[in-house]
């Protein structure tokens, strides 16, 4: 049924939007607004945790949902470099390691042929 959809779409949206105002707080060090926001964005899963999700999104309501869902994810990401540098100097240290490693396969002596 389309209210049922238009329920799961908004609430992805909401959290949407939660999840901006937590990277907002974050940016600017405010914590007490990033424990306010967090506290909404538990609430609004839970409520997203007991809804009814037995009816597949159609066309645009997917395409809305998927671009919500990127970039819930996305601002997680921002948010936990903000929080923890540490993972900021992980990312940096892994693409390194991979390009180091890409750069060993391309010069590594060709394997004898059996």
């Amino acid at each position: 049924m389309m209210p049922h959809r238009e329920t799961l779409v908004a609430l992805y949206s909401r959290l949407s939007d939660i999840s901006d105002c937590m990277l907002s707080a974050a940016q600017g060090k405010d914590w007490s607004a990033l424990a306010a926001c967090g506290q909404q964005y538990c609430e609004c899963l839970e409520v997203l945790r007991i809804s009814d999700r037995s009816t597949p999104l159609q066309g645009g309501e997917r395409a809305q949902w998927h671009r919500h869902l990127l970039h819930i994810l996305d601002n997680d990401a921002r948010l936990r470099r903000l929080i923890d540098p540490s993972l900021a100097r992980l990312e940096d240290l892994m693409a390194h390691s991979a390009i180091h490693l890409d750069e060993l396969r391309n010069h590594a002596p060709a394997e004898p042929a059996a």
